[in-house]
């Protein structure tokens, strides 16, 4: 009897430690995604030239973050962040581990389907040559971005088989500890300010990248680049981040403890929709363009997506 005891608390430890691991590896994946935005995707191939002319054509490369699907990574990003962060902190453990399978999945797809069609939907302009197809080549973002979404999964599965359905079996201690939930808060509230930067960064680049500029007449009607901070749904979205901030610095200070926290949580939701929105619409509704125009994301768009997806309930 002694020794199936032990055994079964051995298994009960193992099964924890797999959980905790497999909760920080969703949070390491959805960081490889985000990082996967940068390096170059995909870039101009010639195998048909020779090497002489090969060196002297300027082949172009792009990355993940000039495609006009670089909104849904970030938001898988966040997605998948969000729910392994909670599955760490034992909220809805069974629930955060098919949001969390759901996430990896789409995004795993997503890197299938971006690698599918590089050219033209990410490598939208190549240099022509007579005679000679077009062709490409994938970069270390597409692979970057499709290692994070197979660990991602691969969390996903361990967090489902070995999640459990009580909290308890997988929290660390430390989460219980109120330097902790502090610490939480303030990671909020530094969020909300990067969030609230981002708002004053150019949001979007309407000419330039993967978009060709209309053949309008005389001056153009709107800006190429601008904040979004400078349109009425950025001064909505900055307000939403400032009360959301004051509801996290009261819940902080011991006020508001459950209404304050779920505040900020809706909060931030409502202003993720809304710069979400803004991206598909950041011609009319940012830079000022009569018609619609496709939007290349910029860094505050970015800063924004990031920030406002941060977690902002905790016990």
């Amino acid at each position: 009897m002694r020794c199936e005891g032990i055994a079964t608390v051995t298994r009960l430890r193992a099964s924890r430690s797999v959980a905790r691991g497999a909760g920080g590896a969703g949070v390491v994946a959805a960081a490889m995604m985000v990082g996967a935005l940068f390096p170059p995707f995909v870039s101009q191939g010639c195998p048909g030239c020779p090497a002489v002319d090969a060196a002297q054509v300027l082949f172009t490369e792009t990355a993940l973050r000039e495609s006009p699907d670089a909104w849904a990574v970030v938001w898988m990003a966040g997605i998948l962040a969000t729910a392994a962060a909670l599955f760490l902190a034992s909220v809805a453990v069974r629930l955060m581990a098919m949001v969390t399978c759901a996430a990896s999945l789409s995004a795993l797809g997503l890197s299938i389907f971006e690698g599918a069609v590089a050219f033209p939907r990410i490598l939208a302009t190549a240099a022509l040559m007579p005679g000679v197809p077009v062709s490409y080549v994938l970069g270390p973002g597409c692979y970057l971005f499709r290692v994070g979404a197979v660990v991602a999964v691969v969390a996903a599965a361990a967090m489902l088989v070995w999640g459990g359905d009580r909290g308890e079996s997988i929290r660390p201690r430390a989460l219980a500890s109120p330097r902790v939930v502090v610490a939480v808060g303030w990671a909020c509230l530094a969020a909300l300010a990067v969030g609230a930067a981002g708002a004053f960064l150019p949001f979007g680049l309407a000419c330039g990248g993967f978009v060709r500029c209309p053949a309008f007449v005389g001056p153009a009607p709107g800006l190429y680049s601008g904040a979004l901070v400078a349109s009425t749904d950025g001064r909505i979205v900055l307000a939403l981040l400032v009360v959301a901030a004051l509801a996290t610095a009261a819940r902080l200070a011991g006020r508001l403890r459950p209404q304050g926290s779920l505040g900020a949580l809706i909060l931030s939701l409502a202003a993720a929709v809304l710069v979400s929105f803004d991206s598909l619409n950041g011609a009319t509704r940012v830079l000022g363009w009569p018609i619609a125009i496709p939007v290349s994301p910029e860094q505050g768009y970015y800063l924004l997506s990031m920030a406002i997806k941060t977690p902002h309930r905790w016990p």
